[in-house]
């Protein structure tokens, strides 16, 4: 054995030369992609034009939101349909719950109010949140756009 000389392996391969296959990068690009997409949280915007206040916040969804809209004008909205008052708000938000099937840890009531609106008027629809056991959001606009958003009604 100590005669025997090195069994030396003639190799087929090459030495890779030039630019590698991009197939792999966009592979990897889609998958993250689509995987983004899918774990982000899609909430339907409604109708009722407000200007909303600035903050550096970041606004929650959850799957059981209840929107309520003050404009400058003190009109309340639910759901993009105009109430006469907190009674009315208090009646309809009260049916809805009723509806769905109450879950305190689910629902909540989501305060999108005009940068105009007067307190007291937000005030009285806090007090219904407050009176049916209700979390209550105030939703607002990021810092850098200076536009009023648009809610429309999902689609069931």
């Amino acid at each position: 054995m100590p005669n025997e000389a090195p069994i030396q392996v003639k190799t087929k391969l090459r030495i890779f030369s030039g630019l590698p296959s991009l197939v792999l990068y966009f592979c990897v690009f889609f998958i993250l992609l689509v995987f983004f997409m899918l774990s982000s949280n899609f909430v339907p915007l409604r109708g009722v034009e407000v200007e909303l206040p600035r903050t550096g916040g970041r606004f929650l969804y959850t799957s059981r939101n209840y929107v309520v809209t003050i404009d400058k004008d003190s009109r309340i909205y639910f759901n993009d349909a105009a109430v006469s008052g907190a009674a009315e708000l208090k009646r309809q938000l009260s049916e809805s719950l009723n509806t769905r099937g109450f879950q305190p840890d689910k629902e909540r009531v989501i305060i999108r109010c005009d940068v105009h609106a007067p307190l007291t008027v937000v005030a009285e629809v806090l007090a219904v949140a407050e009176e049916l056991n209700v979390n209550a959001l105030f939703m607002s606009a990021g810092p850098a756009r200076g536009r009023t958003t648009s809610f429309t009604e999902p689609e069931s």
